[in-house]
């Protein structure tokens, strides 16, 4: 039986939500992008309303990616977690996963961000593995399902399969609950 740790990102290994900072990121850079805000708010409206999937808001949040020249994502990605590592990332709960890799656990961050966004802090933390929602940057498109509640045991059992225990579990979101009751150790943040 392989033993893991899971870890959200957004509201536990990161103080803040990366797609909303991301976006305000880019926008100061580049503050053309402000222009398509209305469009951002229509879609959230929309998903609140039900009238249209998350999977179809995020894909229309992200559109200001389409607005960045492909080659300066990159770019862009390591501007913003330059900054943001080093200011906003929970070090509590960054010490915990440091631990837990010290004594050879597995560690994963499975997240509802898409996984270009977390990629580099994931990298920097020194986690085995990130599993989030898969987002295509050229067109800005959900490839399958936002990777939030249910979806995040789905993608994790697809990875590692079903003979598993998770040792230690961290997450601020009420959507994680089950997988934070599976684990020996369950952390609310």
């Amino acid at each position: 039986m392989k033993e893991i740790a899971f870890f959200d990102f957004d509201g536990t290994l990161y103080k803040k939500d990366s797609t909303i900072e991301f976006c305000i990121f880019c926008i100061k850079k580049r503050p053309l992008l402000f222009l398509l805000l209305p469009i951002q708010i229509l879609y959230y409206i929309l998903y609140k309303l039900k009238i249209t999937s998350v999977e179809t808001f995020k894909g229309k949040f992200f559109i200001f990616l389409k607005m960045i020249k492909a080659e300066d994502h990159s770019k862009l990605l390591s501007l913003f977690w330059e900054k943001e590592f080093n200011t906003n990332m929970n070090t509590e709960i960054c010490k915990k996963l440091e631990i837990l890799k010290k004594n050879k656990v597995e560690v994963y961050i499975i997240s509802a961000s898409p996984e270009f966004l977390i990629e580099i802090p994931t990298k920097k933390l020194n986690a085995d593995f990130l599993i989030g929602t898969k987002l295509n940057l050229g067109s800005t498109n959900i490839n399958g399902k936002n990777c939030r509640g249910k979806e995040k045991k789905i993608r994790l059992e697809q990875l590692i399969g079903k003979d598993y225990k998770i040792l230690e579990a961290y997450s601020d979101n009420k959507d994680d609950h089950f997988l934070l009751n599976i684990a020996e150790i369950g952390i609310k943040v």
